[in-house]
């Protein structure tokens, strides 16, 4: 069950035969700054890789893996693109997740970095910040057909497209702060996003998602202007 929850939370460990990277020099500093270092510090270990490295689309995991799906408000789910969804395959299922090599022939819409314990990339990272100025984010009323999808486990592109009262935006201001379930003593997700609604209006959208499971998520806010 752990190695299922662990999609939730970590970077895949394919990337490094899909993408290669070159070894990098330790890196320890945690916050955004470090976004430009690249400072040798041998007395934590960590190895700095660049992003994009995944191979996934969008921020769907499973829900059967953590029991739900976390990214929601009573009224509203949200789905963050991290790969130009004009590039989706219209049948694959998002809930699937991963889609090696499939999903690196997309335009990132992210870019950030990575920290892990050894220097290739092909374990979960210990750290990683991804952040991005014109990211799409979908939003879908929650009851109805996006629910049903959920229990089924299955969600693809056309039916997204399809689906009733889907409003589409684009984060101009997109932070996104993991720890990993393997290689963190407390992983998490945090993700504080706003922008335009395609249309007219804004959001602003803000998850806490502390632990393992949908029932670990806090201060989930979608919040239309």
């Amino acid at each position: 069950m752990l190695a299922r929850r662990s999609l939730l939370l970590s970077l895949p460990i394919l990337l490094a035969a899909c993408e290669v990277q070159r070894p990098l020099q330790p890196e320890t500093t945690l916050d955004a700054s470090s976004a430009s270092s690249s400072k040798a510090d041998n007395s934590n270990g960590l190895f700095r890789i660049e992003s994009p490295m995944f191979p996934f689309y969008s921020r769907t995991e499973p829900p059967a893996s953590v029991g739900g799906y976390g990214y929601r408000t009573d009224e509203w789910a949200a789905v963050v693109f991290y790969r130009d969804p004009a590039c989706v395959p219209d049948a694959f299922n998002l809930f699937a997740f991963y889609d090696v090599p499939g999903a690196f022939g997309c335009a990132t819409t992210v870019e950030g970095f990575a920290l892990h314990v050894e220097p290739f990339g092909m374990t979960p990272p210990k750290i990683s910040q991804l952040s991005g100025g014109a990211v799409p984010i979908w939003f879908v009323p929650w009851t109805g057909a996006f629910a049903q999808a959920v229990q089924s486990g299955e969600l693809t592109m056309a039916q997204l497209e399809t689906m009733p009262g889907l409003v589409k935006g684009i984060a101009t201001s997109f932070r996104e702060h993991l720890t990993s379930v393997e290689n963190h003593p407390r992983p998490m997700i945090n993700i504080n996003a706003r922008g335009y609604l395609i249309g007219g209006g804004s959001f602003r959208y803000t998850i806490n998602w502390s632990g393992l499971t949908v029932a670990d998520v806090k201060n989930v806010k979608i919040e239309f202007n």
